[in-house]
């Protein structure tokens, strides 16, 4: 089989050669995946179950729910301040808080007067 891929590669030259190779790479996976065992459900390794099938009685049928392991959304960050890192940087909130407000109102009027002053 080589002897006719080195056949091909003198025959067409250097511009084949990529064709060559790559068919000996896909020859090489196909052998490496004949030989090797796929399992079905890779699931079935695991010790814990996914999800529970339960039948519950309804008020007219039987119905089936699917009931999943929810306990690992319980556990709970914290992500907020506390009280203490909030009351050291409350100065900072508060001096920036009136740096916006008074520039919102001064800033405006002193473009207007400035846009008056011109036309007299």
């Amino acid at each position: 089989m080589l002897t006719f891929f080195f056949l091909i590669l003198l025959v067409n030259g250097a511009r084949s050669m990529t064709a060559v190779f790559d068919s000996l790479a896909s020859l090489a996976i196909a052998a490496k995946l004949q030989s090797s065992t796929i399992t079905r459900d890779p699931l079935a390794s695991r010790s814990f179950p996914v999800s529970v099938v339960e039948t519950k009685q309804g008020m007219y049928k039987e119905y089936t729910v699917d009931v999943k392991d929810d306990s690992n959304l319980d556990k709970v960050v914290r992500t907020y301040k506390t009280a203490e890192e909030t009351d050291d940087k409350k100065n900072v909130y508060w001096a920036l808080f009136a740096v916006l407000l008074v520039g919102s109102f001064v800033i405006p009027m002193v473009q207007y007067y400035w846009y008056v002053a011109e036309e007299e």
